[in-house]
């Protein structure tokens, strides 16, 4: 029997160009090697540093990995982070202009949305889920076709801290109650219809049916994408007052009257408050960072003041050994020289410690609003 010759053994390699090399996260194999070297001697120092680099933290994290407990084990479980804030806003400032999405329509229509703009409609969205009285803990159902849109709602929850679960648009009305029952989902995010294959599957008719299954009494409200503009029941008994809360949603809600209403403006209000606070503390953060970096830089300034005057000292009392010597015949007039240079150049070195240390503290007088005298009990 003749035997079988393969074609499609390759052995040629293609070396990356120098540009692409000095581009990349990992520039070789030599950097790999280090990266699991350090990996492997010390896990956790290789992931705490990989959190800090490339993860923005509201409040940093102090342990690294808690074992108390296992095999459940938790990593950086006493930081604080936002999710959205981490996929958007960190981006803004250096790629706001770059596209974040893009999203292929199934008639092939392509549509490309950049951080800014995406940051912009998560915010609205956001900000209208919060007005419809969603809050950090709530559930929230997201039983979206796929589209811009049901990136915006996800993104959107986990701003405001809500939980959200993402239901498959192709699921049944069944699939759906039970997903609901099992959360108790406050909110469900929908869309009239899906388009899929060139056909129009109906995602808020779904939801309509699911809501009639059995104890669906969570669900306060159902905000609706007008995907396809499709034909829909806009007048279930579930559903009473629409609002526009975000750009293609709609919000529908129970009719509550005047109650409703004062209970809506008192929901706002508390959000303006809650805007303020967070600002508030934000700038608080921001100070107690920029003061605790400069008690440190003049802490460390003093450190070296003393080092500058401890120095000086010993080239004093050098000097007024070496004139003992001299006088004696033990040592050269170029001895003593040696020795007032010395001396010369300590005190040069002390008159610069002096001048960065009064610097730092006067930086630090500035942060606190504390008089120079008061500084000794802060930077020692």
């Amino acid at each position: 029997m003749a035997s079988i010759e393969s074609v499609l053994t390759e052995t040629r390699v293609f070396p990356p160009s120098e540009t692409f090399v000095k581009q990349a996260n990992v520039p070789g194999m030599d950097a790999y090697r280090a990266l699991c070297n350090k990996a492997e001697s010390d896990y956790e120092g290789f992931w705490a540093d990989l959190a800090r680099q490339h993860i923005s933290w509201h409040k940093p994290f102090s342990r690294i990995l808690d074992e108390s407990q296992a095999p459940f084990y938790k990593w950086f479980d006493d930081g604080l982070l936002n999710v959205s804030y981490n996929c958007l806003d960190r981006h803004l400032a250096t790629k706001g202009d770059k596209t974040a999405l893009i999203f292929e329509a199934d008639d092939g229509t392509v549509t490309k949305v950049s951080y800014k703009e995406l940051h912009a409609r998560v915010c609205q969205f956001a900000n209208g889920l919060k007005s419809l009285g969603v809050a950090q803990g709530d559930r929230v159902i997201v039983y979206m076709p796929m589209s811009i849109e049901a990136v915006v709602a996800m993104q959107a929850c986990a701003r405001i801290g809500a939980i959200h679960s993402v239901v498959f648009g192709g699921f049944s009305a069944k699939s759906l109650f039970e997903r609901i029952e099992d959360a108790r989902a406050k909110l469900i995010v929908t869309a009239d219809e899906s388009l899929r294959g060139g056909k129009a599957v109906p995602l808020k008719h779904a939801v309509d049916e699911a809501l009639k299954m059995g104890d669906t009494s969570c669900v306060e409200r159902v905000v609706v994408y007008r995907r396809s503009g499709g034909a829909v029941d806009w007048t279930s008994e579930r559903i009473l007052t629409p609002q526009t809360i975000g750009s293609g949603f709609v919000g529908f809600a129970w009719d509550l009257g005047t109650d409703g209403r004062r209970a809506a403006q008192q929901a706002e209000a508390r959000i303006q408050a809650d805007r303020n606070r967070l600002a508030i503390e934000r700038e608080l953060r921001e100070l107690e960072s920029a003061v605790r970096d400069t008690r440190d830089a003049a802490a460390e300034r003093l450190d070296a003041l003393d080092t500058a005057r401890a120095a000086v000292g010993q080239a004093e009392e050098n000097l007024r050994i070496r004139r003992q010597q001299f006088d004696a015949g033990r040592a050269t007039s170029e001895d003593v020289l040696d020795a007032q240079a010395l001396l010369t150049r300590q005190r040069a070195t002390l008159a610069v410690a002096l001048y960065q240390a009064h610097t730092r503290r006067a930086e630090l007088q500035e942060l606190m609003g504390l008089p120079l005298e008061a500084l000794a009990a802060v930077t020692r």
